[in-house]
């Protein structure tokens, strides 16, 4: 590849996983993503990311068509990713982002944190810090997510014993437009019936709620059940899920008018005037949900890095100095740190956008 291969915003393909919790309502809900098996399970598709053993994120438009986001990012390096990410991560992509379906049960884990990776020896990047922000529902669905106020150390382990975690955990029902961020140690599960983002560290650990039961003997099911509890997070009982909070709109893009009084309709309500909203924000990211109703303008982040823009109703058009870009709901596009400045157009109605990416160091947007 060439040095001088023009930056510009990348698309990708896809990569799907078929894994038991899911079932077809990604491609339902997003019939212009994919394409799709017209049979079987689509649980998750990865919308962004760089991990080994050919999963990273196959390029689809421009001159780098047919590489991966790692080729772009041994080519583009700081002006990809951000002067301030590489600072902190290296030429690493430090998120994964996903759609979820969780039709269907979500077994009970819980994460390792950065710490727990390089105290286990665990091959990976990071841990996993991660949120989900639920995009729809179906009725009766729970997420349960940190540890009961008054769950005891003992009551914690018997559960992991039993394989009833579920039952040490905080009980929540989400609706659409909520967020879960459930930092690494943060137990967690659901009963289906949600169709979810997910934005994660580049990590892939996962530790499940359970001790085995065959072929082990009760010292050695005790020992791992010890072990499981070293990377629950004992504090971890002060979650929930956060509601869309408005931003005052001046950063993202110019003269975006004032956010009205009564912000955000839960779920999938809609405004004349550009709004911005802040999911969810930690050390490790940041979500905003953005609601078009008109163009605006992206400024270039500077050193704050990358941005991930994802599309969740309606549709918009990006336009840069190239050829313009149309994204459909489900659709997903990188906008390198260092693309001049470019613009979305939701045309004649209104679009909602999800706008991932990784604080300043030390600092929150």
């Amino acid at each position: 590849m060439k040095k001088n291969t023009h930056i510009y915003p990348l698309r990708f393909r896809e990569i799907l996983r078929t894994y038991r919790f899911g079932g077809r309502w990604i491609p339902e809900a997003f019939p212009a993503k994919g394409p799709f098996p017209t049979q079987g399970r689509v649980s998750e598709t990865w919308e962004v990311c760089d991990r080994p053993n050919g999963n990273s994120s196959e390029i689809l438009n421009g001159p780098l068509a047919g590489k991966t986001l790692h080729d772009a990012i041994e080519l583009w390096g700081g002006d990809l990713l951000g002067t301030d990410v590489v600072a902190r991560f290296g030429n690493v992509f430090p998120l994964l982002i996903k759609f979820l379906d969780v039709s269907n049960p979500l077994l009970e884990q819980v994460h390792a944190s950065d710490a727990d990776v390089a105290r286990l020896g665990l091959d990976d990047h990071f841990g996993k810090t991660e949120a989900w922000h639920i995009v729809r529902t179906r009725p009766d669905v729970v997420v349960q997510c940190g540890l009961r106020k008054d769950a005891t150390r003992d009551e914690i382990k018997e559960a992991l014993l039993e394989h009833t975690a579920p039952s040490i955990m905080q009980p929540f029902t989400p609706g659409p437009g909520d967020t879960f961020l459930l930092k690494a140690g943060t137990p967690h599960a659901s009963t289906g019936g949600m169709l979810m983002y997910e934005i994660m560290q580049n990590s892939d650990v996962c530790t499940v709620l359970r001790v085995p039961v065959q072929d082990l003997e009760p010292d050695e099911r005790d020992a791992r059940a010890d072990a499981i509890m070293d990377v629950i997070g004992l504090d971890s009982r002060d979650v929930g899920p956060t509601r869309l909070s408005p931003l005052d709109g001046g950063q993202a893009w110019e003269g975006a008018p004032a956010l009205p009084e009564d912000g955000l309709e839960r779920g999938r309500g809609f405004h004349a005037a550009n709004t911005r909203f802040l999911a969810v924000e930690c050390e490790q990211f940041r979500l905003e949900q953005w609601v078009l109703g008109g163009t605006v303008c992206l400024l270039p982040p500077d050193s704050t890095g990358f941005r991930v823009i994802t599309v969740i109703d309606g549709s918009v058009r990006l336009h840069w100095d190239g050829a313009p870009e149309v994204l459909e709901a489900g659709q997903t596009i990188l906008i390198p740190a260092a693309l001049p400045q470019a613009s979305l157009d939701p045309g004649d109605s209104a679009a909602t956008l999800l706008v991932a990416s990784v604080p300043r160091e030390g600092k929150r947007l």
